[in-house]
């Protein structure tokens, strides 16, 4: 989309700063494993980041209440923003 790859100096970087910040939102949530939890964060990251860094408004219409916590035995419970 933006054509960045390690050569592209000029827009290199946004890439990098996704990246970045979906891993620091992560660490925020905190752990252990969850699939579910680590897309939608990353998912939402990606969408904040588009609007902030590019202009571009992407529709967002995850489901915001989990239904997998009885089957995962790590699940943070009420840490975790999708529990509800």
């Amino acid at each position: 989309m933006l054509g960045a790859t390690p050569l592209n100096g000029a827009v290199w970087h946004l890439p990098q700063q996704l990246v970045a910040d979906c891993l620091k939102r992560l660490a925020e949530v905190g752990g252990p494993r969850c699939c579910k939890r680590t897309t939608r964060l990353c998912i939402e990251e990606a969408v904040r980041f588009t609007r902030e860094e590019l202009g571009v408004s992407l529709p967002m219409e995850l489901p915001h209440a989990c239904v997998y916590a009885k089957r995962n035995t790590e699940c943070i419970g009420a840490r975790c923003p999708y529990l509800k």
